[in-house]
């Protein structure tokens, strides 16, 4: 079946060791179709400009249950469902920031917060309602948290979601965090896509506006016919 992949599994040229420093920002406004080494650490989601509906930035990723070859990860089966594509992050620095020249500790004062737009479905398969998505944290012992899950649905306009930082476990200089879907992983079906992915200090569960200037889709020109890859 298919699975999140093992850190130690990765290849090193996506094993970044640059440590993140917050603010992390990720659109994906770029031509992919592997998410950027510099923040993310597997490559199985699909990076693209034509799967999801009205993003809120040009560019999604997409959990399309292919292989970062684009092939099925396991034949048509009984199997039930299992975890299909991941995106893990580089390391994230929550547990000092520089102030000047002072080096100073994180509190969860600090209110750091992460947001994201998802959207199921889009242009492509709908996910059953025995579909998934879920967020996981990892913690001071290394352990991977289930902070956030949201069941398959037809398609609709892509929602926000604000998670806080209110645990120490996290204020750690390697924390990370991982997408994965859970689906049958038979083919390019039952999607997911994940936007504008936000993980910054000083934030209130309420700072949900988009403050960015930005085109979700490709302009269309007088050449109607024809668009540009």
């Amino acid at each position: 079946g298919c699975r999140p992949m093992p850190i130690s599994e990765i290849s090193g040229k996506r094993a970044i060791n640059d440590t993140i420093q917050l603010p992390f920002i990720e659109d994906f406004s770029y031509k992919g179709p592997f998410p950027i080494a510099k923040y993310w650490r597997d490559s199985q989601v699909y990076v693209n400009d034509h799967f999801a509906v009205s993003p809120p930035s040009y560019g999604v990723a997409t959990f399309d249950n292919l292989s970062k070859k684009g092939k099925p990860y396991q034949a048509l089966s009984g199997l039930t469902h299992n975890h299909c594509d991941s995106l893990t992050s580089n390391f994230i620095n929550l547990k000092t920031y520089k102030n000047g020249s002072n080096t100073v500790l994180y509190t969860l004062s600090d209110s750091i917060y992460l947001s994201f737009f998802y959207q199921a479905q889009g242009l492509g398969d709908i996910t059953d309602k025995s579909d998934s998505l879920v967020l996981k944290f990892k913690n001071q012992s290394g352990q991977w948290q289930t902070v956030w899950k949201v069941n398959g649905t037809k398609v609709g306009g892509f929602k926000q979601v604000m998670i806080g930082i209110k645990d120490n476990q996290y204020l750690i200089p390697n924390f990370q965090m991982r997408w994965i879907n859970y689906a049958k992983s038979t083919g390019n079906m039952n999607q997911w896509h994940l936007d504008y992915i936000r993980l910054k200090s000083s934030r209130s569960a309420k700072d949900t506006l988009v403050k960015d200037v930005a085109i979700n889709a490709v302009p269309v020109g007088p050449l109607l016919v024809y668009e540009s890859l």
